[in-house]
């Protein structure tokens, strides 16, 4: 499979301790990532922005750090593992941004023009498992 960047993910889960809000921080350095910016007027003249993008994550490179939602959840410590949640956010590119208190999604939204929220995952383990892949749908 060939790859043309890297992502970062913001996996959103909540603190059982404080019931706030955190965001673990990973990047897959090879991914192969499309993107579309399309725009189109409604009869009644509303302008409608279809900003989605896709991102295919090669499994032979990032299976061993790959964890299932609800496995993932239950970590106590989530450092070097990631997963594909709906509602979690993905930059095209290395971020070291770390999203906290001080720094929230809405921050990373105004430093970075691309920040997509994931909105399906498709497993794709057909064929040579050297295609074998995730289909991580975007927007």
């Amino acid at each position: 499979m060939r790859t043309n960047t890297a992502i970062t993910f913001y996996n959103r889960f909540v603190d059982p301790a404080t019931r706030s809000e955190l965001f673990q921080r990973s990047v897959i350095s090879q991914c192969y990532f499309e993107s579309l910016h399309a725009a189109r007027y409604l009869q009644g003249g509303t302008l409608i922005m279809a900003n989605v993008a896709t991102v295919y994550i090669p499994m032979m490179a990032n299976i061993g750090n790959y964890l299932h939602p609800v496995d993932w959840l239950a970590l106590s410590n989530k450092v070097g593992k990631f997963t594909f949640s709906e509602g979690d956010l993905v930059v095209q590119g290395v971020v070291t941004d770390e999203l906290s208190a001080d720094f929230t999604p809405t921050d990373l939204k105004a430093r970075y023009p691309d920040v997509y929220s994931i909105l399906s995952v498709d497993d794709q383990t057909m064929g040579s498992r050297s295609l074998w892949h995730w289909q991580v749908g975007l927007k």
